[in-house]
């Protein structure tokens, strides 16, 4: 049996339903204590406590690795400060290191996945590693999908993080902007939302699809996210609108346009909409473009004729509905043969689809070996997920791409003893 430590978990009820399942298959699990959104996540007995400074937290967590005998460290995400620092000292004392995140095929599933994701994965980025004679990964289980749960399980834990700020002090700038200057901005942003419409816009987008125009969607990151910040080269929205824009303007067909579509989360930190118009004014082109703050891209993708975005896996499921989509940051789905490689000028008029037998074969490999079925927020589906997680934690397995990684490694001292070949446990 494992002595399970979380780093990080998803905001909201995850963790208690995850560590339940874990104990139940007789795993040990504590989650460190960072603020007090966790304190009210977190049973009592499964908290390890941090009231210290930002300059402890590597001997913190180290002391806790030690003192509780932990065999696997878990975080939420592999890019934030602590969570990197756990991945270090998991990686130097030999540790099983899984990483939570969003899922690659949403909005059904999450991300399982050993030693990194997104980014950082060790999904290899060729054809030729996923196989196209493959066995059926199983139906997924459905269940809603609704933003407010998303939302409550945020507010309520930044709530409890302020109010318990005097037992446990926050770092209001963790999670980049600070906390309040984010709350405003979510504010602004939901009533915006409440108050204004996009009708015109989507029957205008859809009109110039009638007249045989060509439709071009862009989507954007979330303001601060790790994609933006360290999965790409351009740091913010902004850099990729003009680059986007300025390519459009240039190569694409006269009746063409470009609709871009705001992350659902982001706050208005960057004011895209009104930068977005300077932008395409700059470019001469504001007749042949839109922008939608809320209008759910669904409406659009049906009738859209490609699709470009930095690394969201919105762009995977564009793919997926078989649409031409070029990636301009790190993606996983960034592979030759399922995205366009021929760079962002030529896309307007070479963009193709991607190949159905490669696009199978990696979708497929995704929710055999990375993705589990469920969500974070939703009970249904966090049932689903802690019950996905624990199966493959008391695995223990390593995946195909993990023994590949590890291979490649030169500094690996072993092949792990347990490497499975295909299939692995199902693991929805």
């Amino acid at each position: 049996m494992q002595r399970i430590l979380f780093i990080s978990a998803p905001f909201g009820p995850f963790f208690r339903s995850a560590a339940n399942e874990l104990q139940a298959q007789g795993h040990s699990v504590w989650r460190i204590v960072w603020d007090g959104g966790d304190l009210i996540e977190t049973p009592w007995p499964l908290q390890v406590r941090f009231r210290g400074k930002r300059a402890e937290w590597r001997s913190f967590i180290l002391k806790t690795i030690e003192e509780k005998g932990i065999t696997t460290v878990v975080t939420y995400n592999d890019t934030s400060p602590r969570n990197r620092i756990a991945n270090d000292l998991a990686q130097r004392l030999g540790l099983n290191w899984h990483v939570l995140e969003n899922g690659y095929l949403r909005p059904h599933w999450i991300t399982f996945d050993r030693e990194g994701v997104n980014g950082y994965s060790a999904l290899p980025r060729s054809a030729k590693f996923y196989p196209q004679s493959f066995y059926n990964a199983g139906e997924e289980e459905q269940f809603p999908v609704r933003m407010r749960d998303h939302v409550r399980s945020a507010v309520a834990h930044f709530a409890a993080s302020c109010l318990l700020h005097p037992l446990f002090p926050i770092d209001s700038r963790y999670y980049g902007d600070p906390i309040f200057k984010q709350a405003k901005g979510y504010t602004r942003e939901y009533f915006w939302r409440k108050t204004h419409r996009e009708r015109r816009a989507a029957s205008a987008i859809l009109r110039k699809k009638a007249d045989g125009g060509k439709i071009y969607a862009v989507l954007l990151q979330k303001p601060g996210d790790a994609q933006l910040r360290v999965h790409s080269h351009y740091r913010s929205n902004t850099p990729f609108l003009r680059e986007v824009v300025a390519s459009f303007a240039a190569h694409a067909s006269k009746d063409a346009v470009l609709v871009i579509k705001q992350h659902p989360f982001d706050y208005g930190i960057e004011k895209l909409p009104e930068r977005f118009a300077q932008i395409a004014a700059d470019a001469g082109i504001s007749d042949r473009v839109f922008y939608l703050r809320k209008t759910s891209i669904d409406i659009i993708l049906d009738r859209c004729d490609g699709l470009v975005t930095i690394n969201s896996t919105g762009g995977l499921m564009a793919a997926m509905r078989n649409l031409p989509v070029l990636c301009c940051g790190d993606a996983i789905f960034d592979i030759e043969g399922l995205t366009f490689q021929g760079g962002l000028d030529r896309f307007w008029a070479e963009g193709a689809m991607p190949d159905r037998k490669v696009l199978n074969a990696f979708v497929t490999y995704l929710k055999r070996y990375s993705q589990l079925n469920g969500g974070f927020h939703h009970p249904k589906g966090i049932s689903l997920a802690a019950k996905g997680l624990a199966r493959v934690i008391s695995a223990n397995a390593f995946a195909p791409h993990h023994v590949l990684a590890s291979e490649a490694r030169r500094d690996a001292k072993r092949k792990p003893e347990n490497a499975l070949p295909f299939p692995m446990v199902q693991r929805h």
